[in-house]
């Protein structure tokens, strides 16, 4: 479990000092997310750098030459019988994450046709001088025209068993295949989120969530889906942690300004987290530091 999290002191050992007035201070804590943006660790850059999860994003492109992107942890208390450094158990339930489906993507603005020029210009503008820059990346799906379409792929690493009642990941199977159908049918979400807003938390109403099917699976197992799929989590309902690490990978190859800022943000980020020595060969292509072979 994390002992520090922005300079808040948890206690690993002692599930009570996972409070809701520290615990908020973490992220989008009622989500289950560590880290109000992109985190940073030697941990996190070990992961990022994984061969097995390059093998299997290339399994998906059909291509060797990605980028990983950097996002943040999940991290779902404990709820029922937990048990404490003194042998007695407690339960938490006010501990409980939201039970959610969302898009981290817009499905108007991609539906009703972003165009090419559009879509490059929000990308090629990124610097990665602030936190927000690496997360506008993580949630752009790209382009809806057949012409210029490229799969965009997210993917959770579960760092721990998750068993059905631990909570967790879940999602609508063919979503995106009716991506379409469901945003033109509801005029009034379009009229709250607009087509710019990149992260669409599906209301409880909607009836969709009938239809999702929550997702277990061992420690050191890749969830991946298709950006275009409403997804999201089930709130925990046990004495074990949810904790799993959120990725996407994408082809390598983006705009030479972009890459640039991005890279030199990246060593400065390698740097800070005494990580620069232990980049391997394979992830230093991954970060964008060197390139692939032609």
């Amino acid at each position: 479990y994390p002992r520090r999290v922005r300079g808040i002191d948890v206690d690993r050992n002692d599930p009570r000092t996972w409070i809701e007035s520290k615990w908020r201070t973490t992220g989008i804590y009622k989500e289950g997310l560590i880290g109000g943006s992109s985190l940073w660790s030697q941990t996190l850059f070990q992961n990022r750098q994984n061969p097995n999860l390059h093998k299997a994003f290339s399994a998906v492109f059909g291509r060797e030459d990605l980028l990983v992107n950097h996002d943040r942890y999940g991290f779902f208390r404990p709820t029922k019988n937990v048990k404490l450094p003194d042998g007695t158990t407690e339960s938490f339930p006010e501990r409980k994450t939201k039970k959610n489906l969302h898009l981290d993507m817009n499905p108007w603005g991609f539906v009703e046709g972003r165009s090419l020029v559009e879509t490059n210009s929000i990308l090629n503008s990124l610097r990665y001088k602030s936190s927000s820059d690496w997360i506008i990346e993580n949630n752009q799906p790209g382009i809806a025209d057949p012409k210029f379409f490229q799969l965009n792929v997210q993917a959770a690493l579960n760092l721990a068993d998750n068993k059905e009642e631990d909570g967790g990941f879940q999602l609508v199977p063919g979503f995106h295949q009716n991506l379409a159908q469901w945003a033109h049918s509801r005029p009034h979400l379009r009229k709250r989120f607009g087509t710019e807003s990149t992260f669409i938390m599906l209301p409880d109403t909607d009836p969709i969530h009938k239809q999702a099917v929550r997702i277990t699976a061992r420690a050191g197992s890749l969830i991946c889906w298709d950006q275009r799929t409403a997804h999201g989590s089930a709130p925990n309902n046990s004495d074990r942690p949810r904790y799993a690490q959120f990725f996407k990978m994408f082809p390598a190859t983006i705009g030479e300004d972009r890459a640039k800022a991005r890279s030199s943000a990246l060593e400065k980020k390698l740097e800070e987290n005494d990580f620069k020595n232990k980049l391997t060969p394979l992830g230093s292509k991954l970060f964008g530091l060197s390139p692939y072979s032609s």
